[in-house]
């Protein structure tokens, strides 16, 4: 492995999680190579990690744990390609707005395909299942987008913007505003998807907005190196949250639930824990935010 080219596709030691780059992120860089020289575009590997996660959901619909293994295996090489593709795009220079739109939705989609073969496998004997992962599947989103926010501002004030994925929805609407729809409908569909889970994200973090819009009028787009350094100081602890609420956590409690045969304890887990934990990871980021912003606004002074 040539080490300088691994590190190229990881996007910081703060945002990786322990098991991603002992496990998840060598696999998904010798992966990355080896559709980089069969020409398979980072856009290719997220549609294989589509497919694969689909499949993986479907094969949870039946009872049976042989099929169910497959199921595992299926999301598990599933998570590798979503791994893949984004070090593959950075890689090879080929990151795209609309392949990070794509990446999105394609967790999206294994969850929506897991959460009906659970609710397709559980409603005969109770039917209510299909309330709870509704509630659930809310959850999930809200709980998956500002765990990804979180971590992409992190990027943001610690590396700049080229390390980081943000955008505002005023920044997205502009973009859309440029287009035309007979032209290029599906980036505009994409976008419209796009902006609106921004602004979910903005909803949920309004202290950060007011630090976001005061450093831009403070610093344009370039953050000072000590208001860097002392972000992360203070920030760097809740990345540990940040990982809890993505993949990893999910996958394993969603297997321990399908071993013992109890899947809808997966439902309540995203609903409780998850939720508590979303809720702590929102006020500390809140409160760290209103700290920032006292001291721009004074130095500003």
């Amino acid at each position: 492995m040539d080490k300088t080219n691994y590190a190229s596709t990881l996007k910081s030691e703060d945002t990786e999680e322990w098991f991603d780059l002992q496990f998840t992120r060598p696999i998904g860089y010798y992966l990355a190579y080896a559709y980089q020289r069969i020409k398979v575009s980072p856009n290719g590997v997220t549609l294989i990690s589509i497919i694969l996660g689909i499949g993986a959901g479907i094969c949870f619909y039946s009872s049976q744990l042989e099929i169910n293994f497959i199921g595992m295996a299926l999301l598990i090489l599933a998570n590798l390609h979503d791994s893949a593709d984004g070090q593959l795009a950075r890689l090879t220079g080929k990151s795209t707005r609309i392949g990070r739109i794509l990446d999105g939705i394609a967790g999206d989609l294994w969850f929506i395909t897991i959460y009906i073969s659970l609710c397709l496998r559980l409603s005969p004997m109770d039917p209510t299942i299909w309330f709870v992962a509704i509630i659930a599947g809310i959850s999930h989103v809200i709980q998956a987008a500002m765990a990804d926010y979180h971590r992409n501002i992190h990027l943001l004030f610690v590396y700049g913007r080229n390390r980081s994925e943000i955008e505002s929805s005023d920044d997205i609407e502009r973009k859309i505003k440029e287009l035309s729809f007979s032209q290029a409908p599906l980036s505009i569909v994409a976008l419209y998807i796009y902006k609106n889970y921004t602004k979910l994200q903005e909803f949920f973090s309004p202290q950060l907005q007011k630090l976001l819009k005061q450093i831009k009028l403070e610093y344009g787009e370039t953050i000072p190196q000590q208001l860097s350094t002392l972000f992360r100081i203070k920030n760097r602890h809740l990345m540990k949250y940040t990982n809890i609420l993505t993949f990893n956590t999910r996958m394993i409690i969603l297997f321990i639930t399908l071993l013992i045969e109890q899947p809808k304890l997966y439902f309540y887990c995203e609903i409780t824990i998850f939720n508590l934990l979303l809720l702590y990871m929102i006020y500390k980021q809140e409160q760290i935010s209103k700290f920032f912003y006292k001291r721009v606004t004074y130095n500003a002074q």
